[in-house]
């Protein structure tokens, strides 16, 4: 017996039978069970025999029943057609009155067919992607969800399907604790799932997670988006990397998620690979990673050449949608702003996603956040302080120490209101802020008078009450960095004078632990400025200018 493009055999005696499969399936046996192989209507019972096409010729003892019942004496002979049935699965002379299934039926038949095809094949996809990452990283172990104690997600919580091939790829961290050992790694996956799924996210929000560890732990995986596009695939690391290391091997198994991709063509043959601070104003990935990204082939700061990629993915998603009106007019819209949007950076090449404003981004380990990161009011009409400037002054906020920009911008903004309405300034005090973590918010800025013996200084305030908390390390490295800085940009002279805010009005701030500390460094001066008059603070002022000091 030989049976043709069938799954299981038909047991017919000793005749030899050729079975013709109308519904293609290609290989995919497990989208079609057996039972709903549509040989007929109801009951698959042959009909009106006498016009079929089934010819019998000189049989006996002929017993007509379930196509897998079949038992027939005699010889057989079977046509078949070789092109596939009308739309509509018309009665044709070949065939005969066997099918009787409206096109309905079939066509539902047919979606569901494509839909499972869709899925084996996103499931093929994703294991020879991970036979390749395991082949060319041997160290590296591939945790999935179960393996790494996750839950596991329905899958219709995930609305849609990644956009194949995907164009970007987003590079991210954590921000939070770095893991060298797999049961940290797996805890910590696990701790982010769950928040995710409280925050209402319908799995763990990101692709893919690199560990300390050296291993790769699958969140959505290539199959699903990330809960931010469909568009890119997210690669995030665990740590916080304004201070973490990014190690060799963790940036190798980074970039073998993206080769895997790219073998098998999920990832777009011109992806771009972006960090996320060029995409919104946040510390991630950390300086650390952002520093190796830069150096990739892919990576990409150029706003041409991303506008580029986003125009040739527009012209694919239109060209695939043709036919649907609606979907037209939203391609032509979103085609002419981005074609706007082009030629506008064409026209401006000082134009770029990772500005380096005023005093840059970054400041060794830490990061600058500007007016508009902590969601400050951006003020205009201050005098401008005439450079470089002869006196630090040393404050504290005297609020809650913060460790997150979402903490340090939410006590900024309220101090903000509070002395422009309590006081009457026009902005807040201060020309720059360090917050717990050591990260650097500006205020100010170097450049404008603050409100505290406003001419010729500048007032750097550290976030927290420092009568009761002491100064940790990332505090102290980052205002000295704020001071060398001050000398680079040719703010402050090399032999200013630092004091603290207490030495200048009756105060406890900046708090004792801030007051002992400032103490120690070289510029200190120690003086109660508390008894001078205004104009002989000036000449203090100027002392470091190469002014005559006179007291």
């Amino acid at each position: 017996m030989s049976v043709t493009n069938y799954v299981d055999s038909v047991s017919m005696g000793s005749s030899d039978v050729a079975i013709r499969n109308d519904v293609d399936v290609e290989g995919y046996n497990k989208c079609l069970d057996i039972n709903e192989f549509s040989v007929a209507a109801t009951n698959r019972e042959l009909v009106n025999l006498e016009n079929a096409a089934v010819n019998i010729d000189s049989s006996s003892d002929v017993i007509i029943g379930p196509v897998t019942q079949f038992h027939i004496n005699g010889n057989v002979t079977i046509h078949q057609k070789n092109e596939r049935l009308p739309t509509g699965m018309e009665q044709n002379d070949d065939i005969g009155n066997v099918y009787n299934t409206n096109s309905k039926d079939i066509e539902a038949d047919q979606q569901e067919q494509t839909e499972c095809k869709r899925r084996s094949s996103i499931n093929y996809i994703k294991w020879i992607c991970f036979l390749i990452m395991v082949g060319y990283h041997a160290k590296m172990k591939v945790f999935y969800k179960q393996d790494w104690g996750g839950v596991v997600v329905n899958r219709t919580r995930l609305s849609s399907y990644v956009h194949l091939p995907v164009p970007f790829i987003i590079i991210k961290h954590t921000g939070g604790a770095f893991c060298q050992t797999e049961s940290e790694c797996k805890q910590l996956t696990k701790e982010l799932q769950s928040k995710h799924l409280a925050l209402n996210y319908s799995d763990i929000a990101y692709n893919f997670l690199v560990g300390g560890d050296g291993n790769l732990y699958i969140g959505r995986g290539y199959e699903y988006p990330n809960e931010y596009s469909r568009y890119s695939y997210d690669i995030v690391v665990h740590g916080n990397f304004l201070y973490d290391q990014f190690y060799d091997f963790m940036e190798n198994v980074t970039q073998t998620i993206i080769k895997a991709g790219r073998f098998v063509n999920v990832i777009d043959q011109y992806y771009v690979v972006l960090c996320e601070n060029q995409t919104e104003r946040v510390d991630s990935p950390g300086r650390n990673i952002y520093e190796k990204v830069k150096l990739w082939e892919h990576y990409q700061n150029d706003c041409e050449e991303i506008f580029k990629t986003i125009l040739r993915y527009l012209k694919a998603f239109c060209h695939k949608r043709k036919k649907d009106l609606g979907r037209i007019f939203i391609c032509v819209l979103l085609s002419s702003c981005a074609i706007l949007l082009y030629v506008s950076i064409v026209l401006h090449k000082d134009l770029v996603l990772d500005p380096e404003p005023l005093y840059g981004r970054y400041l060794g380990n830490f990061t600058i956040h500007y007016v508009s990161d902590w969601g400050g009011k951006t003020v205009t009409g201050i005098l401008d302080n005439p450079l470089p400037v002869g006196l630090v002054i040393v404050r504290h906020t005297g609020t809650d120490t913060c460790f997150s920009l979402e903490k340090c911008s939410e006590i900024l903004r309220i101090l903000q209101i509070y002395q422009t309405t309590t006081f009457g300034y026009k902005d807040i005090c201060d020309n720059l802020f360090i917050g717990g973590n050591g990260n650097i918010y500006v205020g100010r800025g170097w450049d404008t008078r603050n409100c505290y013996l406003n001419k010729l200084s500048i007032a750097i305030s550290f976030i927290g009450n420092f009568n009761k908390v002491h100064l940790n390390d990332n505090m102290k490295t980052s205002f000295k960095l704020l001071l060398q800085q001050g000398i680079d940009l040719s703010k402050l002279p090399e032999n200013y004078l630092m004091v603290a805010y207490n030495q200048t009005v009756i105060s406890n701030n900046p708090g004792d632990n801030v007051y002992n500390y400032i103490k120690t460094l070289p510029n200190f001066f120690d003086i109660d400025l508390r008894k001078y008059k205004y104009k002989d603070m000036c000449s203090i002022y100027k002392a470091p200018l190469g002014k005559k000091l006179i007291l």
